[in-house]
């Protein structure tokens, strides 16, 4: 049987590792995201290296996260081939310690590991994109742009009010559970899908039974402009409605997405990907002990 000063010894090993390659995928995300982050702003006056960075920089935790199994796989064959060259295991293997045991350590950190992304990594990884979103809103999407395209729209919401009209709005950044929309453009109809007119706004935000409007243009169907501070839309949209629209499962913390998928429920599309996603973080221990098994070719 391992001894516990060679289990702890296989384990830091593991873990010091584990930790290395994790800062040298997050250096790279963080630079990729950058150099993509400086292309979608490059027709945009007036903004700051640093909030790019920034943004950057919370937006990487969810890839991190996404990675966590592979960095597992590689760091214990990179911890294996290091004992194998010093001739650690040639010589623990001469003592009668088998491959099992000495893959046990590597196996109960993995699974430690595994816990913690599920349960603390997780929901920080998602606060800290929520806020990256928040910073795109105030940087990039609110500042002028010299082509007057930045980047595709992201959200479709079709909605109907009282009096028999529909819109379908269109958004460019959601948050909040699609409580507050960033960069909207909506089309409205009459209730024979006529349109009556086109109204885009900096800013929507959901109350109880209509949205908000802010910094509104409008345009009606003879090309005739009017711009308003602001302006009320009904909807029969709920906050539960939005949420289960806007949101996506990878988008919901752990220790929400239970409740979230109840409320979602009635989407079958969205049932069954929220289900995928409680899947997901529930099995990242075993996920984790199976890629560090896999390294037995490792051993001598």
């Amino acid at each position: 049987m391992i001894g516990k000063t060679l289990g702890f010894y296989i384990s830091s090993r593991f873990l010091k590792v584990l930790f290395a390659m994790v800062l040298g995928l997050g250096f790279l995300i963080v630079t990729v995201d950058f150099i993509e982050q400086l292309r979608k702003s490059a027709n945009i006056e007036d903004i700051s290296l640093w909030s790019l960075y920034t943004i950057a920089l919370l937006r990487a935790p969810v890839f991190i996260e996404k990675a966590f199994p592979f960095a597992c796989l590689f760091a214990a064959m990179i911890t294996l081939t290091q004992l194998n060259l010093k001739m650690e295991l040639v010589v623990a293997r001469a003592a009668g310690i088998s491959a099992s045991q000495f893959l046990l350590p590597i196996s109960i950190s993995a699974a430690l590991v595994g816990v913690f992304v599920a349960t603390i990594y997780n929901p920080y990884a998602i606060s800290a994109f929520e806020r990256s979103e928040a910073l795109s809103a105030e940087v990039i999407y609110k500042k002028p742009s010299k082509n007057g395209n930045l980047t595709k729209r992201n959200y479709w919401i079709k909605q109907q009010d009282d009096n028999g009209e529909s819109s379908i709005i269109n958004a460019e950044i959601a948050r909040n559970g699609g409580k507050l929309l960033d960069n909207i453009s909506i089309i409205r109809f009459n209730d024979k899908w006529k349109i009556i007119e086109r109204v885009d706004a900096k800013q929507a935000i959901h109350t109880s039974n209509s949205w908000l409007l802010n910094e509104v243009t409008k345009t009606d169907g003879s090309g005739k402009k009017t711009n308003l501070g602001s302006m009320n839309l009904q909807t029969r949209l709920t906050e539960d409605d939005l949420l289960g629209i806007t949101t996506k499962p990878d988008g919901i913390s752990f220790w929400e997405l239970k409740k979230n998928r109840q409320t979602c429920g009635k989407i079958r599309h969205k049932r069954q990907t929220l289900h995928g996603s409680i899947l997901q973080p529930d099995s990242s221990p075993t996920v984790f002990i199976g890629n560090g098994n896999r390294c037995r070719d490792c051993l001598p």
